[in-house]
């Protein structure tokens, strides 16, 4: 069984169907032989979230085992349905909200697909989560906010994980300004690789407890880089 994880989305449409397509080639995948795991932040930003979001349930109709986690931005999505706050448009729900248009029931599904989004998921070997966790604290006593919302105290732990962690919310452009998978100290895993900034979109692909390799997609060009574990 091959696990394939893919970082922040942020409506990037055409990179993630792109990604997709090409990782399921290239590792002979099959939804008998591999489960998808999606890190959350399919929103925002980009131009199109709905189009994002519909590839992934369609994918959970028709493969085996497909995993979608929610991330800062769908949680930011889910309290402006409640408060209407604006912090939401500030960081890119505008977008969000322009890719549905008039499809009203479209949005009312999705919006409650959301709602029911699971926060972290593991395996035996790996922990994924959409920003991080807190070291020394036991996963299931992790806090929700935590678990979408963290950086520093995460990013730049030394140890404390029960497994290596595979995570996003923070772009690797923004740390070290390179678009492909970045090690922490920790030896946990940051594939947030900023598609919607520039950067590009990647998948990880771990088999039988390793990292197997990584393919990140650039932005609009759709250029294909692939990696190593060796290499990032």
């Amino acid at each position: 069984m091959k696990t394939v994880a893919i970082g922040d989305i942020h409506g990037c449409y055409d990179e993630l169907a792109a990604l997709i397509e090409t990782v399921k080639e290239k590792e002979e995948l099959t939804k008998e032989n591999c489960r998808w795991v999606f890190l959350g932040d399919y929103i925002d930003r980009g131009d199109d979230s709905r189009r994002v979001i519909a590839l992934i349930r369609k994918m959970q109709k028709e493969e085996n085992n497909v995993v979608a986690l929610m991330g800062n931005h769908e949680e930011q999505f889910l309290r402006w349905k409640i408060t209407n706050s604006v912090i939401w448009f500030i960081n890119g729900g505008e977008k969000t909200l322009d890719s549905y248009g008039s499809r009203n029931d479209e949005f009312i599904s999705d919006s409650a697909w959301i709602k029911n989004l699971r926060a972290f998921y593991q395996d035996e070997h790996f922990i994924f989560v959409h920003a991080g966790m807190v070291p020394e604290v036991p996963l299931e006593k992790q806090s929700e906010h935590d678990l979408l919302w963290i950086r520093e105290p995460f990013i730049k732990a030394t140890g404390g994980f029960p497994k290596t962690v595979i995570f996003g919310h923070t772009p690797t452009l923004h740390l070290n300004n390179t678009a492909k998978p970045m090690k922490t100290v920790a030896g946990n895993i940051n594939i947030d690789t900023g598609c919607v900034f520039g950067g590009t979109l990647t998948a990880l692909v771990t088999e039988d407890g390793k990292i197997k390799k990584a393919y990140c997609i650039r932005q609009r060009s759709l250029k294909l880089t692939e990696y190593g574990p060796d290499e990032f």
